[in-house]
Parts: structure tokens; C-alpha cells; sequence
């Protein structure tokens, strides 16, 4: 076979294609993926915040809506400081700051 992947229909691979077509090949080296992956986290810690907002729109019951807020509560909350965690010390004094009186 060679050193060459093999591709389904046998043809030149996608990132042939694309390098005739003058793109790049993302370079997740400039990424390392505790970054990503902790802000990822800040991001997702968002979107738990943003579902409480919307729960009282969504047709369930008041124990239901409880349950779910408080789920959403603790994992904001853990997703939240994980990604913080995973960012580093820069990222929690960043947040300290935000908090700090002037």
C-alpha cells in the first residue's frame, strides 16, 4: 500500500483536495488542549445557567423544574471551576478580579 493512506474510492486523500485548494491543515499544536478543553468547560458552565433561565418556559412540573434546576446549579458550578482549574492560575485571578471592589 504504500506510505499513502488509502482512501474509499481510491482517489487522492481530502487533505490532498484541500491543499490543491490552497486551505491548511488546522494546526492543533498552537491549541494545547487543556486550553480548549477548560474553556469548553466556562462555556458549558454558561449554557447550565442560560437552561435555568429558560426552564420556567418549558411545560413540567414545579418538582421536575427543582430537580433540573438544581442539577444545572451543581454542574454550571463544577464545570465552571474545573475549566478555571484546567486554565490555570492566570484564568483564577482573572475571575478574582472580576469581583474585587475598586
Amino acid at each position: 500500500m504504500g506510505t499513502r493512506l488509502a482512501t474509499l474510492g481510491g482517489g487522492p486523500s481530502t487533505w490532498t483536495l484541500a491543499a490543491k485548494a490552497g486551505l491548511r491543515r488546522f494546526n492543533w499544536m498552537k491549541f494545547p488542549m487543556r486550553k480548549v478543553a477548560g474553556y469548553a468547560l466556562i462555556v458549558l458552565s454558561v449554557v447550565a445557567w442560560a437552561a435555568i433561565a429558560a426552564l420556567p418556559f418549558f411545560d413540567i412540573s414545579v418538582g421536575s423544574a427543582a430537580g433540573i434546576a438544581t442539577t444545572l446549579v451543581i454542574g454550571g458550578e463544577v464545570s465552571f471551576f474545573a475549566g478555571v482549574a484546567l486554565l490555570g492560575k492566570e484564568a483564577w485571578n482573572k475571575v478574582k478580579s472580576l469581583f474585587k471592589r475598586s
